[in-house]
């Protein structure tokens, strides 16, 4: 019988590595909040509005209100009914933004008009119809709009300004980030018309607006929008005489990080940014750096490394390490490390002879290259085996980026839509969310993200009850909502078919 696991580490593995003196030393800091004076840490709503100001919400309403009238006007020159259209304002779009985040938490419904639906057996979000009628959620959907309406054409990521400029601001001036950010990927889906999308057939989000992303524990501190033919957009131009627009785009996002004077900070990268080029630009930045690396003149890995990985027909011997140091980039340390692949890292803080006992299970027979791996276990299930601590830390750093995006996934606001701008509003304002709860949680306050939105929704639905902020809109929506109650109440008492009020908790 196969015993389950085993404290006992494999044979010596074979070890190729060079004297190697780290070009960049680590002191370790974790990241530290920078709340302006009297703002409660662990109130959604007092960090909501540090995203959400109110002069940001009241240039919002101006440009909404700008372009209901430009569209409205051109309805009517064609004699075209329109329905009645009453200016919003700060108080108003804040409701409206509280119910976008409420619908993400229940987003069963899937036409917006059934959360206001009152037929036989449908719930009655009373939190929606109470303070915001379906045709005025309707109107604020057709008509929101961040920029000033203009006549002549502009890119896609113009209409995002100036909410993305300080929604970037104020994330970097509340968060002093730690010691380890990481570089990567993002994607919000749209697949309606557009110039700027790009189709990733190998992602969870197969079409939409890819985002270069600065991150650091599910935390988003920076990001460079990416434009299909032009690819990321307002690099910094003194990276790109050098480097690719890729790699311009890692110096460019940790050109804007607020580092503290005498702390250390690295970079993880994954095998589309590393290169040795860039790693030895990102000592002279004042970074240290690791990352994952592919075969190529690109990346700049040493020939023999390469080989080794290219090499299918080889014997392997799992955790099998070499090292090298190119000749044109002395500070990087360039590794290979046998696993159920061959991993290609460089790095210029780690010597790779750091290691780290970790327990793994061993792989199934269909797990692709198990062979390598299955041999180390022999009749065990699990062993604690030695890992390179470049790797158990890439590993673990490396998912900054990946963190927000399930963070936002799980609770995402993003409506149906066919304006292309609208797909990255919604990722902007799950940003937003995502911030304010990574702030809440590292005060210490709100570990669950699902409460902590359901208070923050609570808290801006119903915000012109609680300011005294009432609008004909406000009234209309509540006496409607209590006639809704009593006529499912009256249908009750005549027999007919069971209807139900659903008064879900915020």
């Amino acid at each position: 019988m196969a015993s389950t696991t085993a404290p006992t580490t494999p044979n010596r593995v074979p070890q190729d590595l060079p004297d190697y003196i780290p070009a960049y030393h680590v002191e370790e800091h974790d990241p530290e909040l920078s709340l302006p004076p009297g703002v409660d840490g662990s109130d959604p709503l007092a960090l909501f509005d540090l995203f959400f100001p109110q002069h940001i919400l009241q240039q919002l309403a101006a440009n909404t209100n700008k372009y209901a009238a430009d569209r409205r006007a051109k309805k009517a020159t064609k004699k075209k009914k329109q329905r009645a259209w009453e200016e919003t304002t700060a108080a108003e779009l804040r409701v409206y933004f509280g119910i976008l985040i409420y619908m993400g938490i229940h987003p069963g419904e899937q036409e917006t008009a059934e959360y206001w639906s009152t037929a036989d057996g449908d719930p009655l979000y009373l939190e929606i119809t109470r303070h915001m009628s379906r045709v005025r959620f309707e109107q604020l959907q057709r008509y929101f709009h961040i920029s000033a309406p203009v006549d002549q054409k502009i890119m896609v990521f113009e209409k995002l300004e100036p909410l993305s400029s300080h929604l970037k601001r104020t994330s970097q001036q509340l968060w002093k980030a730690g010691t380890h950010v990481a570089v990567d990927e993002s994607m919000t889906s749209f697949t309606g018309r557009s110039s700027s999308t790009v189709k990733m057939p190998n992602k969870p989000i197969l079409e939409g607006f890819k985002i270069w992303v600065l991150g650091q524990g599910g935390y988003v501190i920076d990001w460079i929008f990416h434009a299909k033919t032009k690819g990321p957009i307002s690099l910094d131009q003194k990276f790109t005489k050098d480097f690719s627009n890729t790699q311009a785009a890692v110096l460019t996002l940790l050109a804007q990080l607020q580092k503290e004077q005498g702390k250390s900070y690295m970079v993880w990268l994954d095998n589309l940014f590393t290169s040795a080029r860039l790693f030895e630009r990102l000592v002279d930045e004042g970074y240290g750096a690791a990352g994952t690396a592919r075969v190529g003149k690109t990346s700049g890995i040493h020939e023999d490394l390469a080989a080794l990985k290219l090499d299918k027909k080889r014997s392997r011997i799992w955790g099998e390490i070499h090292g090298r140091i190119g000749e044109t980039s002395p500070r990087v340390l360039q590794i290979s490390w046998e696993d159920s692949a061959t991993v290609l890292i460089m790095t210029t803080v780690y010597t790779g002879k750091e290691s780290i006992i970790r327990k793994r299970k061993k792989p199934s027979n269909t797990s692709s290259n198990a062979r390598v791996v299955r041999v180390v276990f022999d009749d065990h299930t699990e062993l604690e085996l030695p890992i390179p601590l470049v790797v158990d830390h890439y590993n673990y750093y490396m998912n900054a980026v990946d963190i927000a995006d399930q963070l936002v996934a799980a609770y995402k606001t993003q409506r149906t839509h066919f304006k292309d701008w609208k797909a990255l509003f919604y990722w902007l304002f799950d940003v937003a969310l995502i911030n304010c709860y990574k702030i809440a949680q590292r005060a210490g306050h709100w570990k669950k993200q699902r409460l902590f939105r359901k208070q923050l929704a609570k808290q801006l639905i119903r915000y012109r009850e609680t300011t005294k902020v009432k609008t004909t809109e406000t009234v209309a929506c509540v006496l409607e909502a209590e006639a809704r109650i009593t006529a499912v109440r009256f249908s009750r008492k005549q027999g007919q078919k069971e209807a139900y009020v659903w008064l879900p908790y915020l």
